[in-house]
């Protein structure tokens, strides 16, 4: 289930909403499509006949993201489009991913009707004390009850892991994500520094902006779209953006269209302030294209790092200096980025983790 994943899953550039979690779950549906299972999901309403067909998908619908009155719509259309979506999907198992008061709407009907479910953790802050990300009280309660209810949880590392066991008494699995190897697997010589994510307050956009302003002769590129009611910011950062010679900003770009994206640039950079395991360093590090970020996913190859975390933004703007200077410092590190790419991350071994985790729970084991 992932209500915001129907751009990627129908290749529909028109949708302007695409996020890591859903990539993840589409990846996950259509490996598991190639194996033979029956796998269908459920997005969000916009303006499609219900149960289309996409690469073997089926697609429910369940309500339009903008419908209804404040309050009352986490009632209806939200909570009653969801569990006739649910119903219609008539699913052995329901996979839900994100820290959201979906969770708690997944186990409970998967408790009525004898299902099974399974809940997958998308950041490192989602099972933190007080569920910051969580705003209102009422959605922090049904996404604790889901919690403690779903069948299976599986979690992205051991600090996520160690949350979870903590605040909840759960037990979970560990399994990466994953990504299909891209067809251009070699970074840009001449490329630009890369920035994608979606524009949210805690992705930092404007500190890409002040990276660039510190490195005039060096070109920057921002990708990305706007949360739904965040268009305000997405507009405040786009005018500061264009004003800013070195800085192409591109804005929204459908998921289909951001490979080539990728394919030109010589180094990505992330600005936030938290992760999970972001897809966008997966889209860099199978491509050779070394990352910067604030976060340390403490992942090594051979003993040395992948990726390179910093701790404040003068750091950063050294880094992305010398990586973007220095051809035997970049290839070295894009090389040992692909290198753990290939070892950890290829869909096949991740998918096989996610079987094994179902068919368990069918086995009744």
């Amino acid at each position: 289930m992932s209500p915001t994943a129907y751009s990627i899953v129908s290749h529909d550039p028109t949708v302007e909403i695409v996020g890591g979690a859903e990539l993840q779950q589409v990846i996950i549906a259509r490996e598991l499509v190639r194996r033979g299972y029956a796998v269908s999901m459920i997005c969000s309403d916009h303006g499609q006949a219900d149960a289309l067909k996409f690469d073997d998908i089926i697609v429910y619908k369940c309500f339009r993201l903008e419908a209804g009155i404040p309050v009352i719509r986490a009632i209806t259309p939200r909570m009653t489009g969801m569990w006739s979506a649910l119903q219609r999907a008539n699913a052995d198992i329901y996979f839900q991913r994100t820290a959201v008061r979906n969770t708690g709407i997944v186990a409970a009907f998967a408790k009525k009707y004898g299902k099974h479910s399974v809940h997958s953790a998308a950041n490192d802050p989602d099972f933190a004390p007080g569920l910051p990300k969580i705003r209102f009280f009422v959605d922090k309660w049904i996404f604790s009850f889901g919690v403690r209810n779903v069948d299976k949880i599986v979690v992205q590392n051991e600090y996520q892991q160690a949350l979870c066991l903590k605040q909840f008494g759960r037990e979970s699995t560990i399994i990466s994500n994953c990504l299909p190897s891209p067809r251009q697997r070699h970074a840009d010589t001449d490329g630009y520094v890369l920035w994608v994510a979606t524009f949210k307050r805690e992705k930092r956009p404007e500190l890409l902006l002040q990276l660039a302003q510190h490195n005039p002769s060096i070109r920057f590129r921002m990708i990305g779209g706007p949360v739904l009611y965040g268009k305000p910011f997405y507009d405040e950062i786009e005018r500061k953006a264009v004003k800013i010679n070195n800085v192409d900003f591109v804005g929204f770009v459908p998921y289909a269209e951001v490979d080539r994206h990728f394919d030109g640039a010589r180094l990505f950079v992330n600005t936030s302030d938290y992760e999970g395991f972001p897809n966008t360093f997966l889209q860099a590090w199978s491509r050779q294209v070394p990352t910067v970020s604030f976060i340390n996913l403490n992942a090594t190859h051979q003993d040395k790092p992948v990726g390179r975390s910093v701790a404040n933004l003068t750091e950063m703007s050294e880094i992305v200096c010398k990586l973007m200077r220095d051809d035997e410092l970049w290839l070295d590190e894009g090389a040992r980025c692909q290198a753990y790419f290939d070892r950890h991350h290829a869909v096949g071994p991740v998918v096989d983790q996610y079987e094994l985790l179902f068919r368990s729970l069918l086995s009744g084991h």
